[in-house]
C-alpha cells in the first residue's frame, strides 16, 4: 500500500490538494477498505473482551460502553 499523501506533499499545501482526482478517489477507496477491515477485526475481539470481562477491569460499565468509547477514542486518536 503506497502512501500517496507522503509522496505528494509540497511545502505549504495540504497533501490532498495536490492529488489528481484519480489518486484522491483511490485513497478514499483504500482508506475505506482499511477502516472496514479494522472494524471487523475490532468486532471480532469483543466476544473475548466480554468473556474476560475486560471492559469492567478497565472501568467501563458494559461491553457496549467499552466498544463505543474505544471506537470514538480511536477516531479521535486517544
Amino acid at each position: 500500500m503506497t502512501n500517496l499523501l507522503a509522496t505528494h506533499e509540497p511545502a505549504g499545501k495540504a497533501a490532498h490538494q495536490t492529488l489528481t482526482d484519480a489518486q484522491l478517489y483511490g485513497l478514499c477507496k483504500e482508506y475505506g477498505a482499511r477502516a472496514l477491515e479494522a472494524r471487523r477485526r475490532f468486532t471480532g475481539l469483543l466476544p473475548e473482551v466480554y468473556k474476560r470481562r475486560l471492559y469492567a477491569k478497565k472501568g467501563f460499565g458494559s461491553i457496549f460502553e467499552f466498544a463505543a468509547k474505544l471506537v470514538t477514542a480511536t477516531a479521535g486518536s486517544r
